[in-house]
C-alpha cells in the first residue's frame, strides 16, 4: 500500500478478516517508518491510545508500555538471585 506524500498523520491502517472477526487496526504517526504489523497487540495499543486522547506519540509510547508485560527491573543486575539458565530459557 502506498500512502502519498504529504498525507497528514495519524492514519489508521485497518484489516477486516474474511471470516468476520475483530477488524484489527494499526495508528501510523510517524513518516519515517516503512513497514508496520497489523495484529491484536497493535489493535489494543492504538485503542488505548485513543482512549487516552488520540493517536500521538506519547500516547501510543504509554499505551505500548501499557499493554505489554515488562519486568520491573533488569534481572542481570548483580542484585538479583536468580538461576540465569531458567531466566534466559536454559541456555545450557
Amino acid at each position: 500500500m502506498e500512502i502519498p506524500a504529504g498525507t497528514v498523520l495519524p492514519i489508521l491502517l485497518t484489516f477486516s478478516p474474511a471470516s468476520g472477526g475483530e477488524k484489527l487496526v494499526t495508528a501510523v504517526i510517524h513518516n519515517t517508518i516503512t513497514k508496520y504489523e497489523i495484529n491484536p497487540l497493535t489493535t489494543a495499543i492504538a485503542k488505548s491510545a485513543k482512549a487516552m486522547g488520540g493517536y500521538t506519540h506519547a500516547n501510543m509510547t504509554r499505551a505500548a508500555a501499557d499493554t505489554v508485560s515488562t519486568p520491573d527491573a533488569n534481572k542481570t543486575t548483580g542484585g538479583w538471585k536468580g538461576d540465569p539458565t531458567t531466566q534466559y530459557g536454559g541456555w545450557h
